[in-house]
């Protein structure tokens, strides 16, 4: 019976051992799954941010030119 919970405990910390080495795994998979979107997101963000920045330097440069031939007219 002693042989018999000794085996027990070491099946069971067997077991344990690599049941935490899996979690230890997922928990690095999930932090590179993270770490993918957050790059992800900061990369959307810095295009639509070139996108906005040159649609209002488009924007203001036709608003020059506009202005400049008023003037010329006037």
């Amino acid at each position: 019976m002693v042989v018999s919970l000794r085996s027990a405990r070491e099946e069971l910390t067997t077991l344990h051992s690599e049941a935490m080495g899996m979690q230890e795994e997922r928990i690095g998979l999930l932090q590179d799954q993270v770490t993918k979107v957050v790059k992800a997101q900061e990369e959307e963000r810095q295009r639509v941010s070139r996108e906005l920045h040159d649609q209002a330097g488009q924007a203001l440069t036709a608003l020059q030119l506009g202005l400049s031939r008023i003037e010329a007219a006037g």
